[in-house]
């Protein structure tokens, strides 16, 4: 069974969850994806930044993930000394995935914004 980006969201979030305690006082949500052929890097951010409650409550510095269709693992991306396209070449490399086309741009999807 393939996994949905839905399903990704959801252990991304629990994810966080689990590695950043702090974050059960102010949840993050996912707020965009960017579709891959072997997964989705989703960014997110507190709920309370998101929904417009608290401007200081900004997740500083925090880093996309990439979910893999084809494993199910989560890993941070991105620096500060590579753009996100040298990082998501980085991590291609690094789990032997194929190439992407030369004209290759990933799909946006916008999950969470303010109605």
């Amino acid at each position: 069974m393939e996994i949905t980006l839905h399903q990704a969201s959801e252990q991304v979030i629990d994810y966080l969850l689990g590695r950043f305690k702090y974050l059960i006082t102010d949840p993050p949500l996912i707020k965009h994806a960017w579709v891959y052929p072997w997964g989705w890097l989703i960014s997110y951010d507190s709920k309370a930044f998101l929904e417009g409650k608290d401007e200081s409550a900004y997740y500083v510095g925090n880093l996309p993930i990439f979910f893999s269709k084809i494993d199910g693992t989560m890993d941070f991306l991105g620096s500060s000394f590579q753009t996100m396209e040298e990082s998501i070449e980085e991590y291609r490399i690094k789990k032997g995935y194929p190439s992407l086309p030369d004209n290759f741009k990933p799909e946006s999807i916008v999950i969470f914004s303010k109605k």
